[in-house]
């Protein structure tokens, strides 16, 4: 009886030992960065909000997930190269900031998701359809747009209920002004 439980426990090692020495770490998750300025950005710096978030979630850089950045360091003129070397990397996600960059992505790929933080007015600038349902791989965050001003004043009127005067400069709030 002892014989047989051994026999079944070697068995069960010598099965159970391929698969436990074979493990390989997941695999670590690229975020492509495409930056105006120096790489790797304020999004990725270690003391930004969005990073220290991330780290609260368990991302933290190195252990599950790199940032491949590329910057233009300003010139402008170069976008579309690294845009294309960006892509080509084949990174599990793409993030950019400025509508240009944004767009020339949403150009080069439509399989590889592009979250947009802080783009202007993307639906005005052809970056999605809508706010509320951003179509194919780009996603994001917008910081203005016209659909969000009329939206935004109300919630300050809500707020503030005795507000009869308002002055908002910026090109796109004289559009809307007059009709709220």
């Amino acid at each position: 009886m002892l014989r047989r439980a051994f026999i079944r426990l070697i068995g069960c090692l010598a099965i159970a030992w391929p698969v436990a020495s074979h493990a390989q770490p997941a695999p670590l998750k690229r975020i492509g960065f495409l930056s105006l300025a120096e790489c790797p950005g304020p999004f990725f710096r270690s003391d930004s909000p969005a990073y220290r978030r991330l780290a609260e979630l368990g991302w933290i850089e190195g252990r599950n997930f790199v940032v491949e950045c590329v910057s233009t360091v300003g010139n402008l003129d170069q976008i579309p190269a690294l845009v294309r070397k960006l892509v080509s990397r084949r990174p599990d996600v793409l993030m950019a900031g400025n509508s240009a960059v944004i767009r020339t992505l949403k150009q080069e790929t439509t399989t590889i998701p592009i979250v947009m933080f802080g783009a202007a007015d993307p639906v005005r600038y052809g970056l999605v359809t809508n706010l509320a349902r951003p179509e194919a791989n780009v996603t994001g965050v917008a910081y203005w747009g016209s659909d969000l001003l009329p939206k935004r004043i109300e919630l300050l009127k809500e707020v503030v209920p005795q507000l009869r005067r308002l002055a908002i400069i910026g090109a796109l709030a004289m559009r809307h002004l007059s009709r709220c």
